[in-house]
């Protein structure tokens, strides 16, 4: 589960903070390669280079803010924006100022209070965790993240719980549909897997990043064919019968999540009934806390799942 907050401008107490912007730049325009065997993208190289460590996260033994002589900060060229990430949370001074004034104009403080559904608890300490651009304030099973970079500075939870025991190793799925392959792998960064698809990274056509998810189930119910529908005609004659995907009753099913598997048992009496998983012993079997994938196979494919420990 994740909620996203975007910092590009902010009004505080009323008043506006006008961001500055840099003047248009020359510096992007790629120099004429003057060696011969030099890549022509080698100055898009470069530039991602730099981009990457401009936006870092790294630990600073000075800082702007009074009673935290240290702390893990990070610039923004992009929003001019400087963020400090104090043990308690972020704060946000602008990167340049005016040199008439010895301290910072305005600075923004965000603090996470209380956490939970109904009754709301109160956060506990955090361990900080950065890599890159990106920092996580891990609470036990909250994780606060916030990531650096030319949009501005973004916020984002992740709740997660431990994982049951009795799983085994699973680090990569394979699961053949004859006419399409699928692959995930797991990112212990991220705690997801990631998915393939005929051997070619699957992108959200959104985001146009690589699409993740918490769960992954793999399900083999009865596939027949469904003599009231018929999906291709050819001279007058059904060619082509649909295909009913019988999922209802119950049956045997696969449960991957953080990186293990887990054999289970589906439910579903009625068509209009939730899909439900219990373990060997009856018990609801429970998933990770995110988004999950459900991924329908027929049963008559032979083979059709490979898991790598």
């Amino acid at each position: 589960m994740k909620d996203q907050l975007r910092l590009c401008g902010m009004c505080l107490l009323g008043i506006t903070l006008a961001l500055l912007v840099a003047p248009p730049s020359t510096a992007g325009e790629s120099p004429q390669a003057s060696a011969p065997g030099v890549p022509a993208d080698w100055w898009a190289e470069v530039q991602a280079e730099i981009e990457q460590v401009e936006y870092s996260i790294t630990w600073q033994d000075q800082t702007y803010l009074p009673g935290s002589p240290e702390a893990f900060q990070a610039p923004n060229r992009a929003e001019n924006l400087r963020t400090y990430f104090e043990p308690g949370g972020p704060t946000v001074l602008p990167r340049l100022w005016p040199e008439d004034l010895s301290d910072p104009p305005w600075r923004w403080e965000l603090r996470l209070a209380a956490w939970g559904r109904e009754e709301m608890e109160p956060v506990p300490a955090a361990s900080l965790e950065v890599k890159g651009n990106l920092i996580e304030y891990r609470r036990g099973p909250l994780v606060e993240w916030y990531r650096n970079d030319g949009d501005g500075l973004a916020q984002g939870f992740r709740l997660s719980v431990s994982p049951p025991a009795g799983g085994s190793p699973a680090t990569k799925i394979n699961i053949s549909y004859k006419t399409e392959e699928i692959e995930w792998v797991y990112d212990p960064e991220i705690a997801q897997y990631r998915r393939w698809m005929d051997f070619k990274e699957h992108l959200d056509a959104n985001t146009e990043e690589q699409v993740t998810v918490s769960n992954v189930i793999y399900m083999t119910p009865y596939h027949v064919n469904d003599a009231n529908i018929c999906e291709q005609i050819n001279n007058g004659v059904c060619a082509a019968l649909s295909i009913e995907i019988q999922l209802w009753g119950s049956g045997p099913a696969v449960v991957f999540r953080d990186g293990q598997r887990y054999d289970v048992t589906w439910q579903r009496v009625g068509r209009n009934d939730q899909l439900t998983f219990t373990d060997a012993q009856g018990d609801p079997f429970p998933l990770q806390i995110g988004q999950s994938c459900v991924q329908v196979v027929p049963g008559y494919i032979p083979n059709s799942l490979t898991v790598t420990p």
